[in-house]
């Protein structure tokens, strides 16, 4: 069974509190009886001298006790006992205080306080005897009070001799209790360390070596390898260790899932390194390049791409991991077999991962559809090109009175058919030149050129549309040279200025502009 982490924090805490609180116990204990002896020993040193104020106190009232017979004289006029007053009822009071708790020896003060008392007595009757005369009863009581007086010096001596061997013990008793003390600080200090120790290293040797399994666990769980070291009990670290079990259970399914749409994916997925080397595919490669897995990973992506197409590739991977933005690519990727694919690449930099990620796209399809439509619109143009021509020609002879002279009406549906002619003509042009910018394969030829020059020659191309329409074309803008293809910008403002021409009201005007903005030309159709 495993003590959880919280429980291990209360046992390292509360185990060495609780020897620390059951070690002061007992040393204040120690103290304590130190206290005691020392407070014994002071009571046995007052009770000796109590004693001992007694003693002189009855010596000299028992020194009054003398039969003086001077000259064979009487006995009872020389008979002069010393008063004790309240000193000896102080003394045995102090004594019985002194005594508290020690039956025995109240006992032993009360004896003597007792027979005390009976000698003061039995001096008193003495006094009395002695002044009345009758020495012979004065003798006998002398006698008596002698033999009292011999039994309370006995028990003062009995009294004094137990409280000093009480006084004697007592610094014996302390030295006793101050090596046991010692002893006790030392044994709580070696006891204190090795259960410190014992606890450190029985808990770390518990929670260490789980820690180190689950640390290797969380490992094996990054590299994606399975778990092998298990834990067993209820503690965090087990708990945490059922948890890095799902989550490597989960990855796995996740893993699985990713690796199975990667390999079924159409595109090529690929990552490359900082050399521009492959270093991870998908099973899309295999099959549209035809190379094998040894045959991609490491390989220079160069090796790879049509050498035609190698210095534009090179330089767009080197803007994307400058700028850090997405961009397309496209090439043409030479497979195993030898034949050329069309692809278009589309490459992210990661930075933190310094690697290349790419997807890329068989395009060869939609290149060779491009090629086949561009081909078709240029047959049909061609097509219909030739009987426009045939038209067109006719046209010329009939305005040039080839088959004779037309009246106003005849020229005038003459000029209306040839504007719909040239019109068809030019909508073929469009037509062709759209699908040609469409497919990348328009061919721009750029010359020296006036803006001024590129206007007019659009207005005259345009202008018996206009005539006819009722709508004046005016030009406006100052002369600058430029560098375009001549043709395409006539072109693109004949349209302009068509449209211009179509929606407006007869009447009105259409302008064109041209002005210079830096190192841009602006060409405004209003």
């Amino acid at each position: 069974m495993q003590i959880k982490l919280t429980n291990q924090g209360f046992i390292l805490v509360l185990i060495p509190l609780a020897v620390q609180v059951a070690f002061l116990v007992a040393f204040f204990c120690m103290l304590q009886q130190a206290e005691n002896e020392i407070i014994q020993e002071q009571q046995a040193r007052d009770m000796v001298t109590s004693l001992n104020h007694i003693a002189r106190t009855i010596l000299a009232s028992s020194a009054g006790v003398t039969l003086q017979t001077p000259d064979g004289g009487t006995v009872g006029d020389g008979f002069r006992p010393s008063t004790p007053g309240d000193a000896l009822p102080r003394e045995f009071a102090k004594l019985r205080s002194l005594s508290v708790g020690q039956p025995e020896q109240i006992k032993a003060i009360e004896h003597l306080e007792v027979t005390w008392h009976e000698s003061w007595h039995a001096m008193k009757e003495i006094k009395n005897y002695a002044k009345s005369g009758e020495n012979f009863t004065v003798l006998a009581k002398v006698a008596k009070l002698q033999v009292k007086l011999q039994s309370v010096y006995r028990a003062i001596e009995a009294c004094a001799i137990y409280f000093e061997q009480l006084q004697a013990q007592g610094p014996v008793l302390q030295a006793e209790l101050r090596q046991q003390q010692k002893m006790a600080l030392l044994v709580f200090l070696l006891v204190d360390v090795a259960m410190a120790l014992g606890l450190c290293f029985y808990f770390s040797k518990q929670t260490g070596g789980r820690l180190k399994t689950l640390m290797q666990n969380a490992r094996s769980l990054v590299i994606g390898k399975p778990i092998e070291g298990r834990l067993t009990g209820s503690d965090e670290l087990a708990e945490l260790q059922r948890t890095l079990i799902q989550m490597a259970a989960s990855l796995a399914q996740a893993r699985q899932k990713e690796r199975a749409i990667l390999d079924n994916a159409g595109d090529v997925i690929c990552s490359l390194d900082g050399n521009i080397s492959i270093v991870t595919t998908n099973n899309a490669a295999q099959k549209l390049w035809g190379f094998s897995d040894d045959d991609l990973l490491g390989r220079r992506l160069a090796e790879l791409i049509d050498p035609a197409d190698w210095d534009v590739t090179r330089q767009k991977l080197a803007e994307i991991k400058k700028t850090g933005q997405a961009q397309d690519i496209e090439n043409s990727v030479v497979t195993a077999s030898g034949s050329a694919l069309a692809m278009l690449w589309n490459v992210n930099w990661s930075e933190s991962e310094k690697s290349y990620f790419c997807v890329a796209h068989d395009i060869t399809a939609w290149r060779q559809l491009e090629r086949l439509k561009l081909e078709f619109m240029s047959m049909i143009t061609h097509d219909i090109r030739s009987p426009i021509n045939s038209v067109q020609a006719f046209l010329s002879m009939l305005a040039e009175k080839f088959y004779g002279e037309l009246n106003e009406k005849g020229m005038q549906r003459l000029k209306s058919l040839e504007e719909s002619v040239n019109l068809v003509s030019r909508l073929i042009s469009d037509l062709l030149d759209l699908e040609k910018a469409e497919s990348g394969m328009l061919v721009l030829e750029p010359i020296d050129a006036v803006s001024t020059q590129i206007i007019a020659s659009s207005i005259d191309v345009i202008r018996s549309m206009a005539e006819r329409k009722q709508v004046a074309v005016s030009q406006r803008g100052t002369a600058f040279d430029l560098f375009v293809d001549q043709n395409r910008m006539i072109q693109v403002l004949v349209n302009l200025i068509a449209n211009a021409i179509k929606f407006s009201p007869a009447g009105t005007t259409v302008s064109v502009e041209c002005r210079q903005e830096a190192k841009e030309a602006i060409f405004v159709v209003a």
